[in-house]
């Protein structure tokens, strides 16, 4: 699979953790696209963001970030979507990980390293009861197909869309067939103590 033509979409209110977040993706081994969707915040606020990144601005819609990954599948013509919240960051590896677990495949996942905001470290996580966004790869099809699940308008969001992933069936009534890296290239951040 071509990386020039995999979109990483990250969606921002701003935080000035983007900044990371933006450098993670331009030390990928295989270059790709990073389209920051900026959601109801004002572009001239937002932290430096080097200047190959697309910058796209949007009314809010209350939908948090789930909302504007939706309208980047619906609305961007790439092969591939990843996806990547602005306080999180990834490996150098994700990408190209993503893309080798793809191959003849719908969608592919990784796994995540969950840090507290103040940099401790939570949990290296491998098979999770349910996947975080920021851990999948969809090729553009497939993504079209589970976008809707993606504007929950909660937090629910991930659960939303690893529901979809789980019940979607082809015509023939097969699951959707996946990849896996075997690799934790996802760095979550959380914040607060109660995280589980």
């Amino acid at each position: 699979m071509d990386g020039a033509k995999t979109a990483i979409i990250t969606a921002t209110i701003g935080r000035p953790t983007l900044k990371r977040t933006c450098e993670s993706v331009q030390k990928q081994t295989v270059s790709c696209n990073h389209v920051i969707i900026v959601d109801g915040y004002d572009k001239a606020k937002l932290p430096i963001v080097p200047e190959d990144q697309t910058i796209i601005v949007r009314p809010h819609t209350g939908n948090w970030g789930g909302g504007c990954y939706r309208w980047a599948i619906e609305n961007l013509n790439y092969d591939t979507f990843m996806f990547l919240d602005d306080d999180n960051w990834i490996e150098p590896d994700h990408v190209e990980s993503q893309l080798n677990a793809l191959e003849l495949k719908l969608w592919a996942f990784t796994f995540r390293r969950v840090i507290h905001e103040d940099g401790r470290l939570i949990a290296e996580r491998g098979p999770e009861k349910f996947v975080d966004t920021n851990c999948y790869a969809f090729i553009s099809g497939f993504a079209r197909d589970v976008a809707k699940h993606f504007t929950t308008g909660t937090y629910q969001n991930d659960r939303a869309v690893f529901k979809a992933i789980q019940e979607w069936r082809s015509g023939i009534g097969n699951p959707a067939p996946s990849g896996c890296t075997n690799k934790i290239t996802v760095n979550y951040t959380v914040r607060g103590e109660g995280w589980k």
